[in-house]
C-alpha cells in the first residue's frame, strides 16, 4: 500500500477547511437562538457545536481516505476499530482549525443576551 500523499491533494483540503470554519461560525449562532441565554445554554451550545464539528471532520477524513484507493475500504473493514480511533484522532486534530473560531463566537454570545425583567 502506498502512503497518502497529502501535498498532492492540497486543493481538496482547502474547500472543506473553509466550509468547516464557516460551520464553526454559523452553527453556534443558530443554536444560540434556540438555547436559553444563560451559562448552561452556552455550555450546551459548546458541547453540541463541538460534537457536530468533530463529527463533520471525521466524515471528511473518512471520505478523504476512501477517495484515495479502493483497497482502503477493505482495510477499513478489516481494521474497523483502529480506523475509527485514527479518524477520530484526526477529527480532534482538526479542532486546531475550528476550535478557536468556535470559542470566539461563543465568547461573544453573552454580550448579545437581553437582561431579564
Amino acid at each position: 500500500m502506498t502512503p497518502i500523499n497529502v501535498l498532492s491533494h492540497w486543493s481538496s483540503m482547502i474547500l472543506p477547511a473553509v466550509l468547516i470554519a464557516a460551520l464553526a461560525v454559523f452553527l453556534p449562532l443558530w443554536l444560540a437562538k434556540k438555547l436559553p441565554e444563560n451559562m448552561a445554554g452556552l455550555g450546551l451550545n459548546l458541547l453540541a457545536s463541538g460534537g457536530v464539528l468533530l463529527f463533520v471532520s471525521v466524515l471528511y477524513f473518512t471520505w478523504f481516505y476512501l477517495d484515495q484507493d479502493v483497497r482502503m475500504m477493505g482495510m477499513m473493514y478489516e481494521h474497523f476499530g483502529e480506523m475509527i480511533r485514527h479518524l477520530t484522532r484526526l477529527g480532534m486534530l482538526s479542532a486546531i482549525l475550528w476550535g478557536p473560531i468556535l470559542l470566539a463566537v461563543l465568547a461573544m454570545q453573552p454580550s448579545k443576551w437581553r437582561p431579564e425583567i
